[in-house]
């Protein structure tokens, strides 16, 4: 394998799993017309530690990823479930959404599957595929599409247990074309997620992560209807709030706290001024005064302006078609990682290109369009032809 291919496959495993995935060793095989890479793999995922600082954790394990040419399946993460005070402790803040199936205690009992596509995932996970991982817990399961990637969480296998582990990764692989067989008679299920299909999971979230999701959501909400109302309205266009919140985002709070900032500065630098009786204490008071006037007069400038040119774009900018070049996997992935998506677009003339950050899911859409040769609607600053934004792009579901 080229290290240009060691590096797709690299990111194409960073997908999977929603992480910076590092292989340190990879063995292709060819069973049956099915490619079988054994992989020792590290993954990174970041996180927020308790002191808001990122935390990484990192996790290696031997995996087996399959990539067989007929499989079309949702996108899923089966993992072994969390026991014992950590497990508790998880449970106090909610879960994310994890697909319950009353009628598999012990598959309940031993896994946590997760899914945006609540649908498909279901009719995949037929009673024999539960029945299997519920005699056999400690499995990890990521799947989109036609790859399935199987191991058992930080654990590296040796290599006179491969054997094995390859089989055991078969038999499963067996078990999800049988579901993904049952998955195939209800055409009318869609298998790919929507921003809908991610609605609908943070109503089934608990707790403090339901609650911070389903926030989220609400703040950006914009539905097929609001988008294609405000493009095709006469500018001035009125802003739907979700697209506002989208582009412009909620950072008013920003200007308050510069006023906030200068205010100190105004206030603790003029009275160390004026009660202070030594020179070398009134320069600290005046340099007090300075510091903290100019970081919120900038604070405040910086946000107001910023606000403006989005609120000027959103309003009056010049809608044109332009064309979907590429889309650039994010180096750090986690869950809120973005992808770049390369735009390019002419305007008067003179052919552009600008990049514009989207999230995964949009960037899913992006792919599609892109492999599809589709046009998008872009949105162009009249007074800054290099500032854009992408209608098609944005976050939308009714």
């Amino acid at each position: 394998m080229s290290l240009d291919d060691f590096e797709t496959f690299a990111d194409e495993l960073s997908e999977l799993f929603d992480a910076s995935v590092e292989i340190e060793r990879c063995v292709r095989r060819e069973m049956g017309g099915t490619t079988i890479a054994i992989v020792d793999i590290r993954v990174s995922r970041t996180a927020q530690g308790t002191d808001s600082s990122p935390t990484t954790i990192r996790t290696r394990q031997t995996a087996v990823v399959l990539s067989e040419p007929t499989l079309d399946l949702p996108k899923f993460d089966l993992s072994p479930a969390t026991s014992g005070l950590m497990g508790k402790m998880v449970g106090w803040f909610g879960d994310i959404g994890y697909l319950k199936f009353d009628d598999s205690p012990d598959f309940m009992s031993h896994y946590r599957l997760h899914a945006w596509s609540e649908a498909p995932t279901r009719i995949l996970f037929t009673p024999a595929i539960r029945e299997h991982f519920s005699l056999s817990p400690g499995w990890g399961l990521r799947g989109s599409a036609n790859r399935l990637v199987v191991f058992r969480p930080n654990q590296l296998v040796a290599e006179d247990q491969q054997d094995e582990f390859v089989h055991e990764a078969l038999l499963i692989l067996s078990l999800l074309q049988e579901g993904e067989e049952e998955l195939d008679q209800h055409p009318e299920v869609r298998r790919e997620t929507t921003p809908a299909d991610v609605a609908a999971t943070a109503d089934r979230m608990t707790g403090v992560v339901g609650e911070m999701y389903r926030r989220q959501l609400r703040a950006i909400r914009c539905t097929t209807e609001e988008l294609e109302t405000w493009l095709q309205s006469a500018t001035p266009r009125k802003i739907p709030a979700g697209i506002r919140t989208q582009v412009i985002g909620n950072n008013m709070i920003m200007v308050i706290m510069g006023f906030v900032f200068g205010l100190v500065g105004l206030t603790a630098g003029g009275l160390t001024i004026l009660w202070a009786k030594h020179d070398q204490d009134k320069m600290v008071g005046a340099l007090l005064l300075i510091v903290f006037l100019v970081a919120g007069c900038l604070m405040s400038f910086v946000t107001l302006y910023h606000r403006r040119r989005k609120t000027r774009l959103l309003c009056d900018g010049e809608l044109i078609h332009g064309n979907i070049l590429r889309i650039d996997e994010p180096p750090d992935r986690g869950s809120q990682s973005y992808h770049e998506v390369r735009l390019e677009y002419v305007i008067e003339g003179e052919t552009r290109q600008r990049n514009e950050s989207v999230m995964g899911i949009v960037a899913e859409r992006a792919k599609k369009m892109r492999a599809a040769g589709e046009k998008v609607r872009i949105l162009v600053d009249p007074e800054d032809h290099r500032h854009i934004v992408c209608a098609d792009l944005l976050v939308i579901f009714d």
